[in-house]
């Protein structure tokens, strides 16, 4: 089976591309370092020429402000969606986010526009929604580490291992089109304060945490206690602990 993978060389997209990889698919990775751009289009037709599936996995480009992020994923997603048409794919397979549906953000409402694309489109599809990955920590927990404390929202969340992530993902591709959401999380409930501090102690880091209502995550805030969980979820096997000896690995070699 030829899959195209859209945001294929980001933190997640490569891991999904390995993971499909080593089913034996075949894997076309899609992203600007490859010339196809969904931003633009150009390359998108050649990509996807006798894909059978297209799994967008484009995300936010770095340093890229948040009130951006709306009209990046809408023209992005249409992008792709008209390529893919063209192309006759069969399965659309779209990573979207936890609270894509209920959170009011440029970021969040640019996610559940994509829902609403892909679901409009007509082509059987998949929507996996997934909570934070806690790869994406790293980005957003390391800055300004000259700041004497880290300032993070007050919420919980059951964050998800990348890789756990990346199987459930590839799962969904070599699986029959859902026509639904399937929705993913970690195996822990716990709030963001607790899981920035032991990211930051596991990394060497000894910077404060501070619950803070007016701190942005995905450039927007959240209300005291505000979970952004919802029930049902498939959930991924990889604790916080488990993950936090690869990620103080990751720190020692300086990644």
């Amino acid at each position: 089976m030829r899959i195209v993978i859209a945001g294929g060389t980001g933190r997640l997209g490569a891991r999904i591309v390995e993971s499909l990889a080593d089913h034996g698919h075949e894997v076309v990775v899609a992203s600007p370092s490859r010339g196809v751009d969904a931003l633009s289009g150009r390359g998108l037709e050649d990509a996807l020429a006798g894909a059978q599936v297209l799994v967008n996995a484009v995300n936010l480009p770095r340093r890229t402000p948040y009130r951006e992020a709306f009209a990046f994923f809408d023209t992005t997603t249409r992008n792709l969606l008209t390529a893919a048409g063209r192309a006759g794919v069969e399965h659309h397979v779209l990573l979207s986010i936890v609270g894509a549906d209920r959170v009011n953000s440029p970021y969040f409402r640019g996610k559940e526009v994509q829902e609403q694309l892909v679901r409009a489109r007509g082509v059987p599809y998949t929507i996996v929604r997934s909570t934070t990955y806690l790869e994406a920590l790293r980005a957003s927990l390391v800055s300004a580490p000259e700041s004497a404390a880290v300032h993070v929202p007050d919420i919980r969340v059951q964050p998800v291992a990348g890789a756990d992530l990346a199987r459930i993902m590839a799962h969904s591709v070599a699986a029959d089109p859902q026509g639904g959401i399937v929705q993913v999380a970690g195996p822990e409930v716990m709030s963001f304060p607790r899981l920035a501090t032991e990211f930051l102690r596991a990394t060497g880091d000894m910077r404060r945490v501070v619950p803070d209502t007016g701190a942005e995550y995905l450039g927007t805030t959240f209300g005291p206690g505000e979970a952004t969980l919802v029930p049902d979820l498939r959930v991924g096997a990889t604790t916080l602990q488990q993950w936090l000896v690869t990620a103080a690995a990751y720190a020692a070699r300086g990644a």
